[in-house]
Formats: C-alpha cells, sequence, structure tokens
C-alpha cells in the first residue's frame, strides 16, 4: 500500500529488489539459524545467496556485526 504518491519510486526499487534476492537464494526454511548466532551477518548472507550485485544491501555505513549482537 502506498500512503504517499512520492513513495511509489521506492516501493516499485524495494519490489525488484526483494524478486531479485528471492530469486538467486536458496531456501531459508531448511537453513538452522540457531546454529549460526556467532557468525557475521555478511557471511550468512553471502551463503544464503542473499546479496545483490549491485550491493543495495548497504544500509548507511553501519557495520555489520553479528546476529546477537
Amino acid at each position: 500500500m502506498i500512503i504517499k504518491p512520492t513513495q511509489i519510486k521506492t516501493t516499485l526499487a524495494n519490489n525488484r529488489r526483494g524478486k531479485a534476492l528471492g530469486k538467486q537464494a536458496k531456501c531459508l526454511l531448511v537453513y538452522r539459524f540457531e546454529k549460526n548466532w556467532a557468525r557475521q551477518i555478511s557471511d550468512i548472507r553471502s551463503e544464503l545467496g542473499l546479496v545483490l550485485e549491485d550491493n543495495l544491501d548497504a544500509v548507511g555505513s553501519q557495520p555489520q556485526g553479528t546476529i546477537a549482537a
């Protein structure tokens, strides 16, 4: 649902990004997240294929920690 007309471009871009990630990612339903709490999130994303080539995963300049951080 689009609340503001200015959100249309962002919403469509996020939709395309989600579809691209879904097509290349491994099945997340069988992944044992509980066994990987201490691993770096970036490593898990790479293993599962959740990293887009154009680096749209970066959120600002925040460092990526572990899942339990």
